[in-house]
């Protein structure tokens, strides 16, 4: 399961519905507003994930699905 907020987690929302099934995948509030403004952030699994970029989010979801 990957969760992600549209407006705070800095994640191309539209990437990563490229390599995630919709069912496994959520978007919306996930608490943690502007915690991490300059990194992408989300929960992949259900641990917190925190990376430079948009991309290597991405590229962390791919490695763990």
């Amino acid at each position: 399961m990957v969760k992600v907020c549209g407006h705070c987690s800095n994640v191309d929302v539209e990437a990563l519905k490229s390599v995630v099934d919709e069912a496994k995948l959520y978007v919306g509030c996930i608490e943690h507003c502007a915690a991490h403004a300059d990194k992408s952030y989300g929960f992949i699994n259900g641990q917190m994930v925190v990376v430079e970029d948009s991309e290597a989010f991405v590229k962390a979801v791919q490695e763990a699905l």
